[in-house]
């Protein structure tokens, strides 16, 4: 067998540069220098981001930090600020240091930021293959959860029972509750003075940037709002429960006490409604939901009376003691002004300044008037804006008719003249309102109100009707045609309009 020299000697050649390009492509191919993911971090879950970590398709084996070297493009949300660089050697992972916004773990515009490897002093990054290439103009995703900052209780219809906790959270973007069970993902370590309680019917909403309202299906004690011991809750986790827009879970939050953000609310008053011999001379008493700061209170009355306040009960009951109530229609409108409660919060009084109003009626006895010494405490709402003042009953003369008046006459049988403040044309007597108090009277009503009623009715047309403070179905028929000939309603309920065009006519 013949060898040509010449032939073996290209052929050799060839292979070589075969050789060399093989290697050159696989270097390329399978060390190829690149991010394969790329994330900012909060690694301490404390709510603000402290990382932004590359992981590359091969090990990095050493890095030095050159700050010429490191570009932000773009801040983004968070604010990112590029301070140093850290590596193991024996993984993919490069962790950029860096500053930002504090108590923001996300936001709508991301970070940009780029690598320039021969800035500085070149191949800061080495790479298994050899140095790390330029990477310009990187966006960088979130990977930060958001994290349960603080958490309240609140009253959310403030009818004095705790129905709420909300959770504050670092700032982020597309928040929602993907799914939440009250009874497995939270833990009442300590229910506290309002007593919370979690059910497996508890709902969550998100404001979608940094909060979670929990809705609990069983409200709190009834008239507490605040007191000495906080509760405290743990949120665990469950793995796919309350996230961000990029799916980061809100991690566990153990033992976190709840502060008080409900409205304090009045429990009671005193005088009560429909009070009877209730002395003139008794403390006004107001029981609140909870302990109140007592030198935020200013209270004052219409007409201006000096009172004496004391505190009492941890600081729960206000008592303001006074001298002798005016009688005779007076109407005193009592308004409690800039009172907080004890809380950290100085949550402010629900309906501050609260005002209600109370009546003294004339006579021998406390309060007393013609109709059982009854006494009007009326607080028609104590939302602000919403308080009602209700006009003062104006009390109705007892009279006697005189001989040959008899109840009705209007000439006198004996001696012909007109019979004047007869009982029975008490719609002769100017300025007489008519106390048809605050419920609406329909059929089957009774009491004094409805027996105002019937005056109404007698004054204004002449109905005869017995004074016995009873509405039966007759009476009823009489309402609703004077409710259709005044253009209101005729339905026979003597609701609030009702009322009150009868006392716009009362004179």
């Amino acid at each position: 067998m013949k060898f040509n020299l010449k032939n073996i000697v290209v052929s050799l050649f060839s292979v070589s540069i075969f050789v060399s390009v093989l290697f050159i492509w696989s270097n390329t191919a399978f060390a190829a220098n690149t991010i394969v993911t790329k994330k900012y971090l909060d690694a301490n879950a404390n709510g603000t981001v402290e990382k932004i970590r590359w992981v590359m398709d091969e090990n990095v084996t050493a890095c030095a930090y050159e700050a010429g070297d490191w570009t932000v493009n773009t801040a983004g949300s968070i604010t990112v600020v590029i301070t140093g660089l850290s590596c193991t050697g024996t993984d993919a992972n490069l962790d950029i240091t860096v500053t930002a916004d504090a108590s923001e773990t996300g936001g709508s515009t991301a970070p940009v930021i780029s690598y320039s490897q021969s800035a500085g002093t070149a191949d800061s990054v080495t790479l298994t293959s050899g140095a790390m290439t330029n990477k310009t103009s990187q966006s960088i995703t979130d990977g930060a959860a958001p994290v349960i900052l603080s958490g309240v209780f609140t009253d959310n219809n403030n009818d004095g029972a705790v129905d709420r906790i909300i959770y504050t959270t670092s700032t982020d973007t597309g928040m929602v509750c993907t799914a939440y069970t009250g009874n497995v993902d939270m833990t009442v370590n300590t229910a506290g003075t309002v007593v919370i309680a979690r059910n497996a019917s508890d709902s969550c909403a998100t404001n979608g940037t940094s909060t979670f309202t929990i809705t609990l299906a069983t409200p709190g004690a009834s008239n507490i709002t605040g007191g000495g011991t906080l509760p405290i809750v743990t949120y665990t986790q469950p793995g796919n429960g309350l996230e961000d827009g990029t799916g980061n879970d809100v991690p566990t939050k153990s033992s976190l006490t709840l502060a008080d953000n409900a409205l304090p609310i009045v429990v009671t008053l005193t005088p009560t409604n429909a009070s009877v011999n209730q002395s003139k001379t008794a403390d006004i008493v107001v029981v609140f939901s909870e302990p109140m700061t007592t030198g935020s209170l200013t209270f004052s009355t219409s007409p201006t009376e000096t009172y004496t306040p004391t505190w009492s009960n941890s600081d729960k009951t206000l008592n303001e003691a006074h001298g002798t109530f005016r009688s005779g229609g007076h109407q005193y409108t009592v308004t409690l002004t800039g009172l907080t409660d004890a809380s950290a919060a100085t949550n402010a009084l629900y309906g501050n300044p609260y005002s209600w109003t109370f009546y003294p009626k004339g006579g021998t006895s406390p309060f007393a008037n013609q109709n059982n010494d009854v006494i009007t405490n009326n607080v028609v709402d104590n939302t602000p804006s919403l308080i009602v003042t209700q006009i003062p009953v104006e009390e109705v003369p007892i009279v006697t008719p005189a001989s040959g008046c008899s109840s009705g006459n209007t000439i006198n049988n004996s001696t012909g003249a007109p019979c004047v403040n007869n009982v029975g044309n008490d719609h002769q007597t100017s300025s007489v309102k008519y106390n048809l108090g605050t419920v609406t009277l329909k059929a089957g009503s009774t009491g004094p109100a409805a027996k105002e009623l019937q005056r109404f009715l007698n004054d204004k047309l002449n109905l005869g009707l017995k004074l016995d403070g009873k509405i039966g179905p007759k009476t009823i028929a009489v309402i609703k045609k004077w409710q259709k000939d005044h253009g209101l309603k005729a339905d026979g309920l003597i609701g609030p309009k009702t009322k009150a065009l009868m006392n716009s006519m009362a004179n």
